[in-house]
């Protein structure tokens, strides 16, 4: 996994959106748990929705 990019997009304030076909809620370090993820298989629709939910919650200052 790339926990030290997700780390540094963190850092800058950069939104992201973790991808998986795996149950990540229970591998992700405890300084990444409330990072947002979408589970495989998805529609390009629940992408969009999750995506801007994460920038919302961004610009919330959450």
């Amino acid at each position: 996994m790339s926990w030290e990019v997700a780390r540094v997009l963190g850092e800058r304030g950069v939104p992201f959106v973790f991808s998986t076909g795996y149950n990540i809620k229970t591998v992700l370090p405890a300084d990444l748990s409330d990072t947002a993820v979408i589970s495989k298989p998805f529609r390009i629709s629940d992408v969009e929705g999750k995506i801007r939910q994460t920038i919302a919650t961004r610009r919330a200052g959450k």
